[in-house]
């Protein structure tokens, strides 16, 4: 907020939550300012304003996802990086005769799945834009749970399910991705996010295999942490 003509007006904002499968570290959706207030360390003052409110509130350290430009100011501040994370993004293949309906399925909470969001995202989606599906694959005999939203023209897949072991070929995962992207009309684009990157030692193999087939990466992201241990508090105030 900034004073103008003796009323306050926002300026810029600095997006922090925290949800129970984040346990105690708070996660970020940005930092932002008007152009015309940039490079006066506005930015660093929201970012400390903010990790000050998530130490009170007890958490132990706050992360944001920083595409490649911004992750030199993030680092700049003070930031580790965490992890890198990919938003894929492939195209439906299949028509609306095709569109399986919408199973009532309950978004699980806990388990392992093949690739999961957080919970927290999916409950505050509005109920009329999500919905879920169970296919059957008939040639690995195996069933596939997926719960999605629709973001726009989008498909956001918050949640994936699949009945295999660790070990399950690359193959089989991407062929089992491949028959959920029939389930809606051509060329309606489907996301994953956030995918672990594949170019990651820790990142699944069928991260790369998916890139390898038919989905494209369409954003790259580092997730970047702080601790919110008293000598990294005093730094970020004093950057």
């Amino acid at each position: 907020m900034v004073e103008d003509g003796g009323s306050l007006r926002p300026q810029g904002y600095a997006l922090l939550g925290r949800a129970p499968s984040l346990g105690s570290r708070a996660r970020g959706a940005g930092v932002g300012l008007l152009p015309a207030l940039r490079g006066r360390g506005l930015g660093r003052r929201l970012l400390a304003f903010a990790a000050d409110r998530a130490h009170a509130a007890g958490l132990d350290s706050v992360e944001f996802l920083a595409e490649p430009e911004r992750l030199p100011w993030y680092l700049g501040m003070g930031f580790e990086p965490d992890r890198e994370e990919w938003t894929l993004l492939a195209e439906a293949t299949g028509s609306a005769a095709l569109a399986a309906p919408e199973a009532q399925l309950e978004l699980p909470r806990g388990e392992a799945p093949l690739w999961t969001w957080t919970p927290q995202c999916w409950d505050r989606t509005p109920a009329r834009q999500r919905g879920a599906l169970r296919l059957e694959l008939r040639e690995t005999q195996l069933e596939l749970r997926a719960w999605f939203s629709r973001e726009g023209q989008a498909i956001l897949i918050h949640r994936v399910e699949l009945d295999t072991p660790p070990d399950t070929p690359s193959a089989v995962i991407v062929a089992a991705l491949d028959a959920l992207r029939a389930r809606w009309p051509a060329p309606t684009p489907l996301l994953l996010y956030p995918c672990p990157a594949g170019s990651t030692a820790s990142a699944p193999p069928w991260s790369r295999a998916l890139v390898a087939a038919n989905w494209r990466v369409a954003q790259r992201s580092t997730v970047v942490r702080i601790r919110l241990v008293p000598d990294r508090l005093c730094a970020l105030r004093s950057y």
